[in-house]
């Protein structure tokens, strides 16, 4: 049976046993009374054949159920109140011999009352509502899909359960093993937004890369993507190192795309590909892929997921806008496109106040690049090695940092905290301020006692999309659509052509370590 087989929840209701009623054939005094001895006998005759009838009918429905539950035991077909999918996060245990022993006993007691039972009794009489089917996931996510496969000739799946994006069933046997080698499983302990999620600035749960990169594999499914592109954006992220872009700054190149080669070299994940006929030099080229990447302003895989769970979380978008920009995204010309106009609308102005409020933030800049001089500074003086950016989730890496801290270091590290403010000054960039020297504050009134104030100058990077929307006349995008958007956009981008100056306003802190609640992850 293949998985398109109609053998699924719900489609099969054997009927009820047939019974003889009191009412069709009454009692044998009453035959005997009514009737008299011959015309009773006539009837008995009648009864006996009907009788064998019935038996016969049983035997069949018996044997019918027995097939039944031969599948159920071959195939793993989901019962009805049979756990129906498994999350990625915590995948059920394998089963104890003994698990397996009181399972197919459970079967066994199924197969000699089976013809008298509905499927909801047959069910209801499986104990711990184990599946075969449940066998195969969990065999698959302790790694061991290929054996799963061959003992029930399907192949391993998962079942994700997305806030945004609903129930979506990871059906590639490629995909399914990539997400449970530990080179990709280490995408949990790596945020999205680096030190600022790590330290609390950002609302809770916080996106992680592996959420994300699963999400832009959903987003190239949804509009039709091949196996191979959903692949592409799976692995899209797959080598970013701990705290993500903070890194970029320390090495001042894109280090999860210049070093991905190198990453991907000492891992499995190339085996894998290979295993299942994929070119491995071909997935980890994803300009090959315009689902997964394409130049701004244009959307994709990879800009759009964090778009959406990023503008949910920040609180620019509600969910069920969210929900609604993903049911109208579709493909054309191998592009992603929108088909509401309503739909390109949220998104692009919450991309815009997005970027505008956090991403672009100055507390987010400015924390970013003290985290990359500690990193530095840290690799210069030897206490920590490049490896562990690899090696390492954020927290714990951090942690490792702040551990092996010398004086200089920790002296930034202590900066590198919540209690940060900057405030736009509108003054020309000076030498002073672009050194970050702690200056007198001319600025009073926005000091606390304890507080400290220094001037910092930083060019922030500017996002921003202009989704393209499907209309009667072709493909246009939201900024020939929409005046207001249009004009909203371009005056950001020219606000934001030049270095801007702040006044930094922030409390030194002691170092505590994170506490794991702030890598919650949401699949």
């Amino acid at each position: 049976m293949t998985e398109s087989s109609s053998l699924v929840p719900g489609t099969f209701s054997p009927p009820l046993r047939e019974t003889i009623s009191s009412t069709s054939f009454p009692d044998r005094g009453g035959i005997h009374s009514r009737l008299g001895l011959s015309g009773a006998r006539t009837l008995s005759s009648a009864i006996v054949g009907e009788r064998h009838t019935q038996r016969a009918k049983t035997r069949q429905k018996r044997s019918f159920y027995d097939a039944q539950l031969k599948n159920l035991e071959e195939y793993g077909m989901l019962l009805e109140n049979t756990p129906s999918h498994i999350t990625l996060e915590n995948p059920p245990p394998s089963q104890s011999s003994g698990q397996k022993e009181s399972k197919m006993a459970s079967v066994s007691t199924c197969q000699n009352h089976a013809f008298d039972l509905r499927l909801n009794d047959i069910t209801n009489n499986l104990t711990a509502g184990v599946s075969v089917d449940q066998d195969l996931k969990s065999t698959a996510a302790n790694g061991d899909e290929s054996s799963a496969g061959e003992r029930t000739g399907r192949r391993p799946t998962y079942e994700i359960q997305d806030p945004i994006y609903g129930k979506v069933v990871i059906d590639s046997a490629c995909a399914v093993e990539i997400m449970n080698l530990s080179e990709f499983q280490r995408l949990k302990d790596v945020l999205q937004h680096g030190i600022t999620a790590l330290i609390g600035m950002l609302p809770s749960p916080h996106i992680n890369r592996f959420d994300h990169s699963v999400g832009a594999m959903i987003l190239v499914k949804h509009v039709g993507g091949s196996e191979e592109a959903q692949l592409a954006a799976l692995l899209h992220d797959v080598s970013h190192t701990a705290l993500s872009h903070v890194t970029d700054l320390v090495f001042g190149y894109v280090v999860h795309e210049v070093e991905k080669d190198i990453f991907l070299e000492k891992t499995q994940i190339p085996s894998v590909l290979k295993k299942h006929g994929f070119d491995p030099k071909r997935v980890f080229k994803e300009e090959l892929f315009p689902l997964l990447e394409l130049p701004s302003p244009e959307i994709c895989a990879d800009r759009l997921d964090y778009a959406l769970r990023d503008s949910v979380s920040f609180g620019y978008l509600e969910l069920k806008e969210a929900q609604e920009i993903y049911r109208s995204t579709v493909a054309m010309d191998g592009k992603m496109v929108l088909k509401s106009l309503e739909a390109a609308k949220l998104l692009g102005h919450a991309y815009l106040t997005s970027d505008q409020k956090v991403w672009a933030d100055g507390a987010q800049s400015y924390l970013y690049k003290l985290a990359a001089e500690a990193i530095k500074l840290s690799l210069q003086e030897g206490t920590i090695s490049k490896t562990s950016l690899w090696t390492h989730g954020d927290q714990a890496f951090w942690k490792e940092l702040v551990d092996h801290a010398s004086v200089r270091v920790r002296k930034i590290v202590e900066r590198v905290n919540p209690r940060c403010t900057l405030i736009e000054t509108h003054e020309q960039p000076s030498a002073a301020g672009e050194s970050g020297e702690t200056l007198p504050a001319p600025t009073a009134g926005i000091e606390e006692q304890g507080d400290q104030l220094e001037r910092c100058t930083l060019k922030l990077r500017v996002r921003t999309i202009d989704p393209p929307v499907k209309t009667p006349s072709g493909v246009q995008p939201l900024s020939a659509l929409d005046p207001d958007f249009h004009r909203r956009r371009s005056d950001y981008i020219l606000s934001r052509q030049s270095p801007v100056s702040f006044m930094v306003k922030y409390s030194p802190l002691p170092y505590e370590p994170p506490t794991s609640s702030a890598q919650q992850p949401h699949h």
